[in-house]
């Protein structure tokens, strides 16, 4: 085909050693090029000519394009990765602390298990207490009637102080038994968390390593500008 224009991009080669370029315009060969130019060395390290090259423009601006187009999409990844990143992050520790008030619920609860244990004693004493006045009361016939009626109040105190027991314990069972589920829906979710997390911090580094290699392709896309 036609040699290619830039004699003085070429002299500018061969006397410096060094890469050179130069723009043809669009009314030489129909399409404006970019044209590179570079040294070809003898035995001598001595330049002996020159390797030309030509980059159609407009394939050239429109890979300019494609790669800032590429720079804007991944960098709105890295943001959104980074969003996920810090929502799993703090999913996480919302997870821990909700584990940690469960525990603090749990040991509660045994207090009250402790509570409720002294409460059954005390009733079950008052009932023997009852019991005896019951026994005294008839023992001692008619004058023991008004002692028979205070008596029989105790033990029935006592009746409904281990009835209430009962039902307080059987609502901590049950109470158990949700903070039980509720834990182990917690441990899984916080487990689920910390490996999303670990996922996207993963994803990130990935990313971090994209962007370099966008740089350079960046630069080499400069460079031929």
């Amino acid at each position: 085909g036609k040699p290619i224009k830039g004699i003085k991009t070429i002299e500018e080669c061969i006397k410096y050693k060094k890469e050179t370029y130069d723009n043809i315009p669009k009314e030489v060969y129909g399409r404006a090029i970019k044209t590179i130019f570079t040294p070809i060395y003898g035995v001598n390290n001595e330049v002996i000519g020159t390797l030309s090259s030509g980059i159609d423009f407009d394939n050239n601006n429109q890979l300019v394009e494609n790669v800032q187009k590429l720079v804007e999409n991944v960098k709105q990844v890295t943001e959104n990765t980074a969003q996920v990143s810090e929502a799993a992050e703090s999913l996480a520790k919302s997870g821990q602390n909700a584990i940690s008030m469960v525990e603090e619920l749990n040991n509660k609860k045994n207090d009250t298990s402790e509570i409720l244990e002294f409460i059954k004693g005390i009733a079950t004493q008052t009932n023997l207490l009852g019991l005896n006045a019951a026994i005294e009361a008839a023992r001692a016939g008619e004058s023991g009637r008004g002692f028979a009626v205070v008596a029989g109040q105790v033990r029935k105190l006592s009746d409904q102080s281990q009835e209430a027991v009962k039902n307080i314990e059987k609502i901590l069972d049950e109470m158990n038994n949700s903070v039980n589920e509720i834990n182990n829906t917690i441990g899984s979710v916080g487990a689920i968390s910390e490996e999303q997390a670990a996922s996207t911090e993963e994803i990130l580094s990935r990313i971090e390593t994209l962007n370099e290699t966008i740089k350079n392709l960046q630069e080499f896309v400069e460079k031929y500008k």
